[in-house]
């Protein structure tokens, strides 16, 4: 589509600082190395920074300098408006956070609390949307819902279908505690080869117990069938899992009919379903 850099896509995606009013505010993460080098080649207008670190050079100067800002501090999400610093909540009172796992939904409150500021909304009316919107199939279809099963393991259904948002999401389930991590994914066939072993590696990196490879009929897209299923197979056996801790299933409701019959109490599961979402979900909820 003529973006094949990050670099270009970083362009793209700021086409919409020109639309903002002479007393518009651009909200932007400071922790993200390709938006810091795109601000030094543009005028720059007024900014909120937000930041996980409170000690961020982007944080500090904005302090400093009495502008707007967002960042983390003992737990919390807080405010600087230029003049004194307001506490928002804590972060684990923020349900998408998963408790503090997910740092890519920390980020993302980050971000809401300065677009929100700067729109005129009050403390308690973001402190009240945060605390109310719920990781789960009603608020977020798709992204981290979290099911507790009947049999004491515990299921996380997502769309993440790019090895960036597989990292994020891969990322949260490290970081959460489980006797044993699975996984079930599959891949989109208009992928390339590196992007599909790229998402692969991506899932490696909980070091899954087991994993089950799905073939997505509706998304071959050019693809013989089983195609992708061996190029995510060998990807996981370069990231060291062995065959005997890969399963393969004709679909991701048969997939997660699959895994949910195997774990146990304690055990975790990140299926990345990207097909048959409607009816994955209503399995696992029979089973919750």
């Amino acid at each position: 589509y003529g973006v094949n850099t990050l670099e270009a896509l970083a362009e793209v995606k700021f086409v919409v600082r020109k639309a903002l009013s002479e007393d518009g505010v651009l909200v932007l993460n400071a922790d993200d190395a390709g938006i810091l080098a795109y601000m030094k080649t543009v005028e720059q207008p007024r900014i909120c920074w937000f930041s996980l670190d409170k000690k961020h050079p982007r944080i500090l100067l904005a302090i400093n300098q009495q502008g707007r800002c967002c960042f983390t501090e003992s737990g919390n999400i807080v405010y600087f408006d230029g003049r004194e610093t307001q506490a928002i909540c804590a972060i684990e009172a923020i349900p998408m956070t998963m408790r503090g796992f997910a740092q890519h939904n920390i980020r993302n409150a980050l971000g809401a609390v300065g677009v929100a500021r700067a729109m005129g909304y009050s403390i308690d009316q973001i402190r009240q949307g945060l605390t109310s919107f719920n990781s789960d199939e009603n608020d977020n279809p798709g992204r981290l819902n979290t099911f507790e099963l009947r049999s004491g393991a515990r299921v996380i259904i997502d769309f993440a279908h790019n090895a960036h948002s597989v990292e994020a999401v891969t990322d949260t389930v490290k970081r959460m505690p489980a006797r044993h991590k699975w996984a079930l994914f599959g891949s989109a066939g208009d992928r390339s080869d590196d992007e599909i072993d790229a998402i692969a590696q991506g899932v490696c990196w909980i070091n899954p117990a087991q994993v089950v490879i799905v073939e997505i009929e509706q998304y071959l897209r050019g693809r013989a069938p089983g195609e992708v299923s061996k190029i995510i197979k060998q990807s996981c056996l370069d990231s060291g899992l062995a065959e005997s801790q890969l399963s393969f299933a004709a679909s991701p409701l048969s997939g997660v009919k699959l895994a949910m019959e195997q774990m146990q109490a304690d055990d975790l599961g990140l299926f990345l379903v990207l097909s048959e979402r409607e009816e994955v979900i209503d399995y696992v909820k029979e089973h919750s």
